[in-house]
């Protein structure tokens, strides 16, 4: 649901007095003026530097005793922020029966959400039209998003765009955004029209809406045919340069997969780095293992039935693997794959000697994945495609050696698989090889202590996005480990460490935050 909520909703009502203004207000007031209330009334609920909840709530009641509509809608939003909801509905419900538009939206949104009252998605459906209809756009943008989703009324895309239009030209910028999105997809009583889901789109822009320009971008790369992948990457790299994450995953894979843009590990790991430290879940699990995603293969060009039913006939190794990829994601075939079959064209395509397969059929097997798991299989597999140049088997493989685990135990092989997979410089293999030089032995493999090397490996593993290396190396820098002393260096990658996640990173900022607010001259680097 499209809701706002609280006090800084009422922003139509004046509260931005100033010292000098503040006396003259209170003289207007004591003097009757009832705008000079109700703008008291907010000045005291709402600005932390000057609150006073009894002040503010003595001047809405006189304004409200007065019939002011706004000091009822004041000291309903007053209220809900209490989480005193049935007291709000009673405010809300007189400011309403006033004319207040927004008293009716919040009507709605209590209805809406069972708040101090029964939920009644209809009641809040009219109340809602009853606030629209009295010209408010927020309330405009709530129906139309309900004619849109269909679940309070049914779906209906030429009542969402009468809405949504109401809701644009009431100043909701993201109503433009929508109307977009109505347009490009097209639904129950409204066709699909490109032209104008971009001339939408681009008003959206205007307004500064950062999903307009990842909109404009998913359609330029997924609505045209062929597809328009230069302005895809140019609204992409705008609607990241906002801060949006969606568009940051969408350039990692117009990197990944070379659509229009030449493929490049660097700036794929630059733009999952990128996402990863917003929060986005993508871009961390490309950096799990960015040699394994980087290079997945592209699987669009194989959405359609006749694209699959092709791969089927040929039967190739790679073909196989395709279908395998095809079966197992959530790419839509119109029921040309199933996504019980992604072990049999797995295990098909691995027999055949595809490289990529042998490692995905020896993960399958490690982890009981669309098959039983089987450990020794698992091995035999990562063996295979280790042999083959597969970084991501090897460092698997290396861990069964280390562990014992399908395999007999043995270190000396678990160290030469995590050499071979480091010196491709997958970040995994990178770290173990770090924690190795750093502490002699590990896991059974010994090696001499060695701080140039330790940090070596670590750089590696942070510069491939390895949040735990990030860590380390910055530990090393703030202790001259390994690498000449500089704070400012380990701050840096300790920073990014933290935004990636990791905990250790996150509690040591804390720390010293916590050391700098105790001592003021000190400073985190």
């Amino acid at each position: 649901m499209y809701r706002t909520e609280g006090l800084k909703y009422t922003s139509h009502i004046s509260s931005n007095l100033q010292e000098c203004e503040l006396h003259t207000v209170i003289d207007q007031a004591t003097q009757g003026d009832i705008h000079a209330m109700v703008q008291l009334g907010k000045y005291y609920l709402t600005r932390g530097d000057h609150y006073d909840e009894k002040s503010g709530k003595k001047w809405l009641l006189a304004a409200s005793d007065a019939g002011n509509s706004d000091a009822m809608l004041l000291l309903g939003e007053d209220s809900y922020m209490d989480e005193k909801y049935r007291l709000a509905r009673r405010w809300y419900k007189a400011a309403a029966d006033l004319g207040n538009s927004e008293a009716m939206r919040r009507m709605g949104d209590l209805y809406f959400q069972g708040e101090g009252i029964r939920e009644n998605i209809k009641i809040a459906h009219m109340w809602y039209r009853k606030s629209a209809q009295a010209g408010n756009g927020t309330a405009a943008f709530q129906l139309a998003m309900n004619y849109r989703i269909g679940e309070v009324v049914p779906c209906n895309y030429s009542e969402s765009l009468t809405y949504f239009i109401q809701a644009a030209h009431l100043g909701v910028d993201a109503a433009c955004t929508e109307i977009g999105n109505l347009y490009s997809q097209g639904g129950p009583g409204l066709d699909q029209n490109l032209q104008q889901a971009i001339r939408w789109y681009k008003q959206g822009v205007n307004a500064g809406d950062e999903w307009a320009m990842l909109f404009l971008g998913e359609l330029y790369e997924y609505g045209m045919d062929p597809p328009h992948y230069d302005d895809a990457f140019t609204w992409y790299s705008d609607a990241s340069s906002h801060g949006n994450d969606d568009a940051m995953i969408h350039l990692c894979d117009l990197y990944r997969y070379g659509r229009g843009q030449q493929r490049s590990l660097n700036k794929f790991l630059h733009w999952a780095v990128k996402a990863a430290t917003t929060g986005n879940e993508r871009g961390r699990m490309f950096l799990y293992d960015p040699f394994f995603y980087y290079n997945e293969p592209d699987l669009m060009p194989y959405r359609r039935p006749a694209a699959v039913a092709k791969l089927k006939a040929n039967g190739s190794a790679r073909d196989n693997y395709l279908l395998a990829k095809l079966c197992a994601s959530d790419i839509n075939t119109q029921g040309a794959t199933d996504e019980k079959d992604a072990f049999v064209y797995m295990r098909k395509a691995a027999e055949q000697g595809e490289r990529n397969a042998l490692y995905e059929a020896g993960l399958m097997y490690d982890l009981g994945i669309y098959t039983n798991k089987d450990v020794t299989q698992a091995v035999s597999m990562y063996q295979r495609a280790s042999e083959a140049g597969h970084l991501s088997a090897m460092e698997r493989l290396a861990v069964h050696y280390l562990s014992g685990s399908g395999v007999e135990k043995n270190p000396e092989r678990g160290l030469h698989w995590i050499r071979q997979a480091a010196a491709g410089g997958h970040p995994s293999a990178c770290l173990t090889l770090g924690y190795l030089y750093m502490e002699g032995s590990f896991a059974g493999m010994t090696v001499p202590l060695d701080d140039v090397q330790s940090y070596k490996w670590m750089q590696r593993a942070a510069d491939h996005g390895n949040a735990e290396a990030m860590f380390q190396l910055s530990s090393m820098y703030f202790l001259g480990d390994g690498v000449r002393q500089n704070r400012e260096q380990g701050q840096y990658w300790m920073q990014i460490s933290a935004d990636l996640g990791y905990k250790n990173a996150i509690q040591f900022l804390a720390v010293m935050k916590e050391e700098a607010a105790d001592s003021p001259g000190k400073h985190l680097s």
